[in-house]
């Protein structure tokens, strides 16, 4: 029976392993037969831009002077941030009346995906730059997040709070 200890990751030059993290692990305190297995996830996440990185996972078990180790290597892109705006919304925030939202300036290129909420909470199938509140909505706070992107940059959001929605009469 192999007995798995602490599983880590290290490098030489005491700077790489943090860029390996250790995602999930179902293997330290394990006690595994010959035909068991466990699972050791890694995501790198570059901490500069342009390198490559090179580390080790490290395996420690009840096997007596040895160890098992993985090598890992990355290798990073620049990493560039979006310049980006505070969205507008437009609208009265009525139940019936169509809220829009607009992004404001963003670096030229840039895509948007949009996430309207309900007191923190995502709606279903609110993902446009229009949502219409419904009288679920009333006495809610709405909100939308406007994520931007454009390859190979990275996506950043924004937050717009809409007022506290109430009823629309119509006539």
């Amino acid at each position: 029976m192999l007995h798995i200890g602490q599983v880590f990751t290290e490098d030489d030059d005491n700077a790489s392993a943090d860029d390996f993290l250790i995602s999930g692990n179902t293997c330290t305190g394990q006690a595994l037969t010959p035909t068991q297995t466990c699972t050791v996830r890694v995501r790198f996440a570059p901490s500069h831009d342009d390198t490559t990185s090179r580390a080790r996972l490290v395996v420690n078990s009840n096997v007596p002077n040895t160890r098992t180790t993985l090598a890992l290597t990355g290798t990073s892109r620049t990493l560039i941030t979006l310049d980006s705006d505070t969205p507008q919304i437009n609208g009265n925030g009525r139940v019936g009346k169509a809220l829009t939202v607009k992004p404001g300036r963003w670096t030229p290129g840039t895509e948007f995906r949009y996430q309207w909420t309900r007191d923190g909470e995502p709606i279903e199938g609110a993902t446009e730059s229009t949502y219409v509140p419904v009288t679920t909505d009333v006495g809610k706070q709405i909100a939308v997040k406007v994520t931007g992107s454009r390859p190979p940059r990275r996506g950043v959001g924004a937050v717009t709070d809409v007022p506290d929605v109430g009823w629309s009469r119509r006539g």
